[in-house]
C-alpha cells in the first residue's frame, strides 16, 4: 500500500454498532486483526488503506486453484459435502 509507513497506527479494535459481532469476528480472522483495526478506524485514512490492501490481496488470490478446489467438493460422489458448503 503506497505510504503504508506514514499512516498512524489504528486504534484498538472496535466495531461499529451496525456491524454484528459474528460477522466482525469473521472479518477479523479472515484479515487479520491490523487490517481489521484500520477497516472499522475512524481515520479514513486507515479505512482507505485497509481497502487498497483488501483489494490487491484479491488480485494476489490464485481465483483458477480455488475454482478447482471447489470443483473437487461440488463433484464429490456424497451430496453432503457439496451442500454443506
Amino acid at each position: 500500500v503506497p505510504n503504508s509507513g506514514e499512516l498512524p497506527a489504528p486504534e484498538p479494535l472496535k466495531y461499529p454498532a451496525h456491524v454484528e459481532p459474528s460477522e466482525a469476528a469473521a472479518i477479523a480472522a479472515a484479515v487479520g486483526d491490523y487490517r481489521a483495526r484500520c477497516l472499522f478506524s475512524k481515520n479514513w485514512l486507515l479505512r482507505d488503506a485497509a481497502l487498497v490492501k483488501l483489494r490487491l490481496m484479491v488480485e494476489e488470490l490464485d481465483v483458477e486453484r480455488l475454482c478447482g478446489a471447489a470443483k473437487i467438493g461440488i463433484d464429490d460422489k456424497i451430496p453432503q459435502v457439496c451442500l454443506g458448503g
